[in-house]
């Protein structure tokens, strides 16, 4: 990363660079100032008419292990949601899988982007939706209180 930014230091450019960040002159369309996409691997909205903006904040990824590929992107703002759903429409995403909390400590992380219906010509109908704890420390609590508690059970079986 720091190879990337230093794209953009005078000082420590060099004339030919070998990674290239993409978006930081579109920071309306970033959540975060720091995490961008890299040029080579960026998502590019399809059909925008000539001139406009084909940014958005997403990049193609592939498994080392498996011909499968992702698109990793940031929790869209409100003013992207169009874009987020362009992407997921052009791209032909299945399925989403939102790693963060909408909130933490009470500061807003992602605002909800699958509850409004309309976004241009896309219209959405939420088919499920499930959240599952992100909370590591409170799995670990569960499971192992789970076989400490089905050995007391099966010790008071052995009783009987």
């Amino acid at each position: 990363m720091q190879t990337a930014y230093a794209a953009f230091d005078p000082h420590t450019a060099q004339q030919k660079q070998s990674v290239q960040l993409c978006g930081v002159e579109k920071g309306g369309k970033n959540r975060y100032k720091d995490i961008l996409p890299f040029e080579h691997a960026r998502v590019k909205l399809q059909n925008k008419p000539a001139g406009s903006c084909d940014y958005v904040n997403a990049s193609h990824l592939r498994s080392s292990r498996s011909n499968k590929r992702y698109i990793a992107s940031q929790g869209p703002l409100p003013a992207t949601f169009e874009d987020f759903w362009s992407v997921v429409w052009e791209q032909d995403v299945r399925v989403i899988v939102m790693l963060t909390a909408e909130s933490e400590g009470g500061q807003l992380k992602c605002h909800p982007y699958w509850k409004q219906r309309d976004h241009g010509a896309i219209k959405l109908q939420l088919l499920s939706e499930k959240k599952a704890s992100l909370d590591i420390d409170k799995h670990r609590a569960d499971s192992s209180a789970t076989p400490a508690s089905s050995s007391f059970a099966e010790s008071g079986r052995r009783r009987a």
